[in-house]
């Protein structure tokens, strides 16, 4: 091979070296949109899965206080001339 036909191939190289650093360099950025998404996604369903807690909880302290009230009524009824 000729002087030429090496530095034409070394400034192949170059130019897919500079290519393939700049892809490194985007997938990098990718995978840390990708990673802040799921970190993002995570914390929408702990604040769903808290929201989801809080009105269980209401909804079963509303059930004890209706199931008191039921039975008072009962009781009242059943004691009634």
């Amino acid at each position: 091979m000729n002087d030429n036909n090496l530095e034409q191939l070394d400034n192949e190289i170059q130019k897919l070296m500079k290519k393939s650093s700049a892809l490194q360099n985007k997938i990098k950025k990718e995978n840390i949109t990708i990673d802040t998404d799921i970190e993002t996604i995570k914390k929408r369903f702990k604040a769903v899965d808290e929201i989801a807690n809080e009105l269980s909880n209401k909804i079963e302290k509303a059930s004890k206080i209706m199931l008191e009230e039921m039975n008072e009524l009962e009781h009242e009824i059943k004691s009634a001339p």
